[in-house]
């Protein structure tokens, strides 16, 4: 890492505090930076590729790290059940615990120690998965299945309880608005809950403090149309949905490349319009409900990992062209 960037990361460390990967309390009530303030001094930089060119993994941040999982690993939409996992700290990368199966489309989500994993594609083409597991450190535990199959949707933890929110159906390929709660180890199976206004695949979602978001997404496998830039967020009081101002460039592909920021979220990259990926790193104000545009990627990418590791912003994977999958890594900083 360069000189310039360590100095970026002690001089902007107070823009993000929490290093766990999920937001801070009382994250909702707090601004972010005036427009502007970051983006002057934001860098891109190449870092350690990954070891396994791949696209539409699954990524996470676990302990500072980041877990990239599954994945296409050819234009021919072979599926892997490997994980690689790379240190900021030392630019390197080694193997993680292979995946309970090959996989791709599945939600994550990560609290503490736990990292979930939720439906998914077992193959391509293939239908929807509904098994649902938690790596503990050791071992993949089984937790209760969904309700029904389930792939492409976005899985977001929210005041102890596990929200899987939309996707693909069981037939993989309808939209569904199906969004369906579990307390993991209070709770035998999930429940029901108020479902998705816009049923859509290839989404996004975030927890900001202890509020629900769900982002962009498409309609099916229309990748050349069916973009959507809908944003709805979940009141945690009355159990009910509303919609926030939609992202910029509507776009799908971003599963696990939405994360929560302090006071908000960001989207990286992306499928937009004619089945196109994008550079755009967008990131979001939910005081505000006002979206802005940071430095762009250094390349366009769809079906990427992005996560936040502290004050950086760690993008590695995707597609540059839509089917080819990549190795590159980059390093934003800072927030």
């Amino acid at each position: 890492m360069t000189p310039r960037l360590l100095v970026l990361v002690a001089v902007l460390q107070g823009c993000v505090t929490s290093t766990s990967g999920q937001p801070d309390a009382g994250d909702a009530g707090q601004a972010l930076p005036d427009a502007g303030a970051p983006d002057a001094g934001f860098v891109w930089e190449p870092a350690a590729p990954c070891p396994l060119e791949r696209f539409e993994a699954m990524g996470v941040e676990l302990h500072g790290e980041v877990w990239v999982m599954g994945g296409f690993t050819s234009a021919n939409l072979a599926v892997t059940s490997r994980v690689d996992i790379y240190a900021p700290q030392t630019n390197t990368w080694r193997r993680g615990p292979e995946l309970p199966a090959a996989e791709t489309h599945a939600g994550t989500f990560v609290v503490g120690d736990d990292l979930y994993l939720a439906g998914g594609l077992s193959g391509f083409p293939g239908n929807p998965i509904r098994s649902v597991h938690m790596w503990n450190g050791t071992t993949w535990e089984e937790l209760p299945d969904l309700p029904a199959p389930r792939a492409a949707m976005a899985l977001v933890m929210v005041d102890g309880a596990l929200h899987a929110v939309a996707g693909l159906a069981e037939d993989g390929n309808s939209d569904s608005n199906a969004h369906t709660v579990l307390r993991p180890g209070v709770d035998s199976a999930w429940s029901a809950a108020a479902p998705l206004p816009n049923a859509r695949n290839h989404l996004g979602g975030a927890a900001v403090g202890n509020t629900l978001f769900i982002v962009g997404g498409r309609h099916g496998w229309d990748e050349a149309n069916g973009h959507q830039g809908s944003m709805h967020a979940l009141d945690a009081v009355t159990g009910a949905w509303r919609e926030r101002a939609p992202v910029p460039r509507p776009r799908s592909e971003i599963g696990a490349s939405t994360f929560s920021v302090t006071g908000g979220l960001v989207v990286i990259g992306g499928s937009i319009q004619n089945v196109t990926p994008t550079d755009s790193v967008a990131l979001y104000d939910a005081a505000t409900d006002v979206w802005r545009e940071l430095p762009p990627l250094p390349e366009p990418r769809k079906g990427a990992v992005a996560v936040r590791v502290g004050a950086q912003i760690i993008v590695t994977t995707g597609s540059p062209t839509s089917t080819d999958p990549s190795t590159t890594t980059w390093v934003g900083c800072c927030l």
